[in-house]
């Protein structure tokens, strides 16, 4: 599977209230790493975004049992920007060895560790240096919301990406070690960038996330995710998807 030994696999998540979600996704994760031969979880990294619920309290316990849990509590809430950047400075710290896959999810089970070999396996057969996993959103989210995700996923990866990608900003993906530390510097930048002209926070820092590796000339593979399971469907109101609208136009226009 990888030269020299074992892949080493660093997931890194932004959490915020998922106490009903944590507990079950460390636990899967867990499993589900241990089905893929020569993979070793080599961390989990959780920055807790200032959480009012037990999150904290769960990822403490976690922590002594599962060595791999590497857990950052936030005193208050910074928003998902900042959150995602500090989680990959510290994965990015522990990533310094050629075999090392890094993998962004999100920690309110939307996204599935069953589904953690699809993303890898182009990366590992050396097919392409990211590879992006996207939600087939259904009606179960809301009408708006899936017409939103698929029309607006589809324009915006076509035009920047090249590819097809029926989901707006996708969560979800694997970077290969090379590629991450490059993308991190550049992402930073933009992010500051992005709030200077707009006065706000760059929520789609996963979708320029794509566009940056596209731009330094990585090859980039789509792979279909499993469907949310019932018990963690959100129905999106048609507020929250205008607010989507609106991050969308502002990043288009940053983009261009």
């Amino acid at each position: 599977m990888a030269k020299g030994g074992f892949l080493n696999i660093i997931i890194y998540a932004p959490a915020y209230n998922v106490e009903k979600s944590i507990e079950e996704l460390i636990k899967r994760t867990y499993k589900a790493l241990l089905q893929i031969k020569n993979a070793k979880l080599k961390s989990f990294i959780i920055v807790n975004d200032g959480s009012i619920d037990k999150t904290k309290e769960i990822l403490e316990r976690l922590k002594k049992e599962y060595s791999f849990l590497m857990v950052f509590n936030r005193n208050e809430n910074k928003g998902v920007v900042e959150t995602i950047l500090h989680a990959m400075s510290e994965a990015k710290k522990l990533g310094k060895n050629t075999n090392t896959i890094f993998i962004r999810m999100d920690t309110d089970l939307e996204h599935q560790p069953e589904d953690f070999m699809k993303v890898l396996a182009p990366i590992i057969k050396r097919e392409s240096e990211l590879c992006i996993g996207y939600l087939p959103i259904d009606f179960r989210n809301g009408f708006f919301f899936k017409i939103f995700n698929r029309n607006i996923g589809i324009v915006e990866s076509k035009r920047f990406l090249g590819v097809n990608i029926p989901q707006f900003c996708p969560g979800f993906y694997a970077i290969k070690q090379r590629l991450f530390e490059k993308i991190l510097f550049k992402l930073k930048e933009n992010t500051k960038k992005y709030k200077t002209a707009f006065k706000k926070e760059m929520i789609t820092m996963d979708f320029v996330t794509f566009v940056i590796a596209k731009q330094l000339g990585s090859n980039i593979s789509v792979v279909k995710l499993s469907p949310i399971e019932e018990k963690y469907i959100k129905k999106q109101p048609l507020k929250k998807v205008l607010n989507y609208w609106n991050h969308h136009k502002r990043t288009m226009e940053f983009l261009e």
